[in-house]
């Protein structure tokens, strides 16, 4: 998704009631940015006063394959919303990498999925000011023919599963159901998750890293998967974490925030992993009436639908 497209649909109209509010030669101001991932937190500024556009897109959990058989790692969220930034505004973001993926040519696979990292926008900082999250998905396990595909990243704040963290914690100390292996959960952006209940596998320390159980999470507080012949997913990071999966169970996925009231878009990522991408489309620094809110809302709507199925984003409508 570049500033090629985001022309192209300026010039044919598209978003043209989203442009007009923004400002009479947006499309001539618009660009976009996009951010893959890359293993490191990255700072972005603003370069001009206005409306942005921001979708983030969590990672997927990893896989857990027996032969040709494997239990698929859920797939991340994405959310799309309106913010207005100010010029010169430090902005933070974190872009999640798919959880590490176990594959055997025996009966058996004695390894789970790593959970996906979630994707993080905040202003000031790690953790500092909340902008957008998006949950990464949780890891699969496969014992014999026990399957069990991971979770999706959560639309809603908390994280998944019986563990998932609440409040931007991560999921829980003892990860999987007391008694089992539990796999590593994910971390939150207030705190890593849990390990395992019986202590061998930790979870993320926090959303800037990942856990390295027997199966490695994604860069983005994904949970580590388990191993010891009871393979287990680790939960996903996100703005609270996924809990991670119970002894031969799948991981959960992270929970998702947005800080702003006009989320355009919202769906699943289909991609390894996580992505951000800024919109920018000028002018209409002051902050707008709810009904140019929701023009905006509409135009940045088809902006984003049209550009995410450009390329390699896939996503999957929610």
């Amino acid at each position: 998704m570049g500033q090629s497209w985001v022309r192209r649909i300026c010039l044919a109209g598209t978003s043209i009631l989203a442009m007009l509010a923004a400002g009479g030669e947006a499309c001539a101001q618009s660009f976009t940015v996009d951010f893959s991932y890359s293993g490191n937190v990255v700072e972005w500024t603003a370069p001009e006063s206005g409306l942005y556009g921001i979708i983030t897109a969590g990672a997927r959990g990893g896989e857990s394959c027996v032969t040709s058989d494997c239990a698929k790692g859920g797939l991340g969220f994405i959310e799309g919303a309106i913010f207005s930034l100010t010029q010169n505004e430090q902005i933070t973001i974190i872009v999640g990498g798919e959880g590490g993926s176990e594959y055997e040519h025996h009966t058996a696979n004695d390894k789970g999925g790593g959970g996906g990292g979630g994707s993080f926008v905040f202003a000031g900082g790690v953790s500092k000011t909340n902008l957008l999250e998006a949950g990464g998905g949780g890891g699969g396990a496969t014992y014999y023919s026990t399957k069990t595909n991971g979770q999706n990243g959560q639309p809603t704040r908390n994280g998944g599963g019986r563990y998932g963290g609440t409040k931007g914690s991560g999921g829980g100390a003892t990860g999987g159901d007391t008694g089992e292996y539990g796999a590593g959960s994910g971390a939150g952006v207030a705190g890593g998750g849990g390990g395992g209940s019986r202590g061998h596998c930790k979870g993320a320390p926090s959303i800037t890293s990942f856990s390295t159980c027997s199966t490695s999470g994604g860069f983005g507080g994904g949970g580590g998967g388990t191993g010891d012949q009871v393979p287990s997913g680790g939960g996903g990071g996100g703005y609270s974490g996924g809990s991670g999966g119970p002894g031969f169970y799948e991981g959960f996925g992270g929970g998702s925030f947005t800080a702003s009231h006009y989320t355009f878009f919202t769906g699943y990522n289909t991609q390894k992993n996580g992505y951000v991408a800024i919109m920018y489309t000028g002018g209409a620094s002051p902050v707008p009436e709810p009904s140019t809110w929701g023009l905006m809302a509409a135009g940045f709507g088809t902006v984003g639908f049209l550009g995410l199925r450009r390329g390699r984003r896939k996503p999957v409508i929610g």
